[in-house]
């Protein structure tokens, strides 16, 4: 199985939101473990091969590397370090450039709760029906409100609407021929299945069990901190 996959991990964001002077995939959340560490450790557990898409005219911090590096050995898996694009569209195409295997994995680094139970289910069934994605169901009651108001418009069926998260998981081929046809037509997209949606692919929902939201504010993460403290 870790053969099929190879695992493309976005850790080039800025993280503007979060308002730290460094990347949030960079930060600590214990001794010795960060973010991206969190998620790259989870990961490796599913491919033989990790491309690391690094921010844009920066340095990948020396510790934190040097942590990847031993646990890519612990693991037997390649781990690659690219530097990261313009937008997540052209950081995904420059990481690539270096995908060998029949099927691909996009997590961002800055979901570190990614679970090994989900990761199970998401690899087979990628395998099964070619394009598959993380998502949960909304159960909040959704509203639409009036352009550049607060007033409500209308509300929405949340049946029919979902929130998608990392990984995502396409074949590869499809994926490389669907990114060719979007930058032809000059969309940018800033989550990766619609880009193969954009190519009139079907892309498939897979519900996942496990906590795996996104670290984007300063909340995020001290929920995230709550999780890990809880743990035995």
């Amino acid at each position: 199985m870790k053969e099929n996959f190879d695992v493309i991990l976005l850790a080039a964001g800025k993280g503007e939101r979060f308002k730290s002077e460094i990347p949030k995939q960079f930060i600590e959340v214990k001794n010795n473990l960060t973010i991206i560490e969190m998620s790259f450790n989870t990961l490796s557990k599913f491919t033989k091969r990790i491309i690391i898409t690094k921010p844009l005219n920066q340095d990948f911090p020396v510790d934190i590397y040097n942590r990847l590096q031993e646990q890519s050995q612990k693991e037997n898996i390649e781990i690659i370090f690219c530097e990261g694009g313009f937008d997540r569209q052209n950081s995904v195409e420059k990481a690539l450039e270096f995908v060998k295997a029949k099927y691909i994995l996009i997590h961002d680094a800055a979901r570190p709760l990614i679970s090994e139970r989900d990761l199970l289910r998401l690899t087979n069934s990628v395998i099964e029906k070619q394009a598959c994605v993380l998502a949960s169901k909304i159960t909040d009651t959704l509203k639409e409100v009036k352009e550049n108001s607060q007033i409500i418009e209308k509300t929405i069926d949340r049946n029919k609407i979902w929130a998608v998260q990392t990984p995502q998981g396409f074949n590869t081929q499809k994926f490389k021929q669907a990114l060719k046809f979007a930058n032809e037509k000059k969309i940018r997209a800033t989550d990766d299945s619609f880009i193969m949606e954009f190519a009139g692919e079907e892309v498939y929902i897979l519900e996942n069990k496990d906590p795996n939201f996104k670290i984007t504010e300063q909340k995020d993460f001290m929920m995230l901190l709550a999780l890990i403290t809880e743990k035995p």
